[in-house]
């Protein structure tokens, strides 16, 4: 059966969340899913908060809300990091 890429990144994060590993890397996790399935798969992400580390790389503000820290790369240097509000004033005023 073909899958669709979003299917493709279900499963994937079921599999990494089934081995229960203290820490997980996700990267673009979300990018092929609707707003929608976004938010359900990130409520569930969010819920291991203070149980996992999770490391989440994404393009997507949205992906990143529950945050406590966001490190933000441009052309391989860090350029901004803290909380995802301050990150976000400080990309807009460089902007």
């Amino acid at each position: 059966a073909r899958l669709s890429g979003g299917q493709r990144q279900r499963i994937g994060i079921a599999r990494a969340l089934y081995h229960d590993p203290d820490v997980i890397v996700f990267d673009e996790a979300t990018s092929a899913l609707d707003g929608e399935t976004e938010g359900a798969v990130m409520a569930a992400l969010n819920a291991l908060a203070g149980q996992r580390t999770l490391i989440m790389i994404a393009h997507r503000l949205t992906s990143l809300e529950a945050a406590d820290t966001v490190h933000v790369l441009e052309d391989g240097r860090l350029v901004a990091s803290g909380p995802l509000h301050a990150v976000t004033q400080h990309l807009g005023a460089a902007a």
